[in-house]
């Protein structure tokens, strides 16, 4: 629950974080319009959001050029899963899982905004090179740089693709009946028993999620 909860919390900071970009963006949208497309534009905002909340949260924040000596550098693969940390066993899973969950926007909205990223090598490659760069700058402003990291991130893009592919054609005219009937009703459960509560309100937010995913898969991938 600890770690589901840190997950959670890494989420809402990247929604505030996309929320107040937004703001910022308007006045760009206004200049832009009459030459991007609003569905465009809104894929583009996105992307660029993810890239700056990566490397807000792995590189803005904290940056401290340090000397050689005091630099970190781990080369050794799974090193995270072998060795116990002083922040304790809770704070290593969240860390891990954060890591993967990172890059899993990134890696979903990738193919979206750009036609030749829908290929999976391509996105990992793209994963994969993004990363290291941010490893790589690790090193020399007194963050660690890990293999671990790197491995963990390029997995996490890697799935945000695989959502990507999945939602992109997971979703029919017969399959969007489905989801609103199956889940609309849970809204209703939302408000009964406190035990029916917690699973209705599950159901409708990840049927919500994937309907959404899915949509805007196909959206964004048919105006792209």
């Amino acid at each position: 629950m600890v770690i589901i909860e840190e997950i959670l919390g890494y989420f809402l900071i990247g929604f505030i974080l996309i929320a107040v970009l937004s703001v910022f963006y308007i006045p760009f949208y206004f200049l832009l319009r009459k030459k991007i497309p609003l569905i465009r534009q809104i894929v583009y905002f996105l992307f660029g959001a993810c890239v700056f909340i990566i490397l807000s949260a792995t590189v803005f924040i904290g940056i401290n050029i340090v000397p050689a000596g005091r630099r970190t550098l781990n080369i050794i693969p799974f090193r995270v899963f072998t060795e116990s940390w002083e922040m304790g066993f809770i704070k290593k899973i969240s860390q891990t899982f954060a890591n993967i969950v990172m890059f899993m926007p990134l890696g979903f909205i990738f193919p979206v905004a750009f036609k030749k990223a829908r290929k999976l090598y391509t996105t990992t490659i793209y994963m994969a090179l993004f990363s290291f760069l941010i490893e790589f700058v690790q090193y020399f402003i007194g963050r660690s740089s890990d293999i671990d990291d790197f491995m963990l991130n390029t997995l996490g893009g890697i799935s945000g693709y695989f959502i990507f592919a999945a939602s992109k054609n997971g979703i029919t005219k017969e399959t969007e009946f489905v989801i609103i009937l199956e889940y609309c009703p849970n809204i209703l459960d939302t408000f009964s028993a406190s035990f029916s509560v917690k699973c209705g309100l599950s159901r409708t937010i990840s049927g919500l999620i994937w309907f959404f995913l899915s949509a805007s898969a196909q959206l964004f991938c048919k105006t792209g």
